[in-house]
């Protein structure tokens, strides 16, 4: 979910870049096709592993930690639904399995009615 913070992204990459290099790579298992959230986006559901579920609720609490306020709270914590948006050329299945070996910092500019992402930090899964 997005969320807005008083912090850097530089000073909110180093508070959650510790929880990224203790997490091993998590294999995304995709299930439906759905419409989440307020701005209605077309997403694939993923199954709530236990793995995706642990590395959540760290992130979550992690964050909450630093005093984030999140624009959606009712989708994070216990209202979290694993999802990957759509794009015009994935491929994604019912059932299709893809490891995911990295996870990102985004930050969104918001211009008017543009919403522009800009890659804040890449966090590499070792473990």
């Amino acid at each position: 979910s997005r969320f807005w913070s008083s912090l850097s992204p530089d000073e909110l990459s180093e508070a959650v870049k510790p929880l990224f290099q203790a997490t091993q790579p998590i294999e995304l298992s995709f299930g439906e096709a759905a419409i989440l959230g307020p701005k209605q986006v077309a997403v694939h559901l993923v199954e709530n592993s236990s793995e995706l579920e642990d590395l959540h609720a760290q992130l979550h609490d992690l964050l909450n930690a630093t005093g984030v306020t999140y624009t959606a709270p009712q989708f994070v914590g216990n209202g979290h639904k694993p999802h990957v948006s759509k794009r015009e050329d994935d491929q994604f299945s019912v059932g299709h399995k893809q490891m995911a070996n990295a996870a990102y910092l985004i930050e969104v500019e918001i211009k008017g009615e543009e919403h522009l992402r800009h890659i804040r930090a890449k966090f590499d899964l070792k473990g």
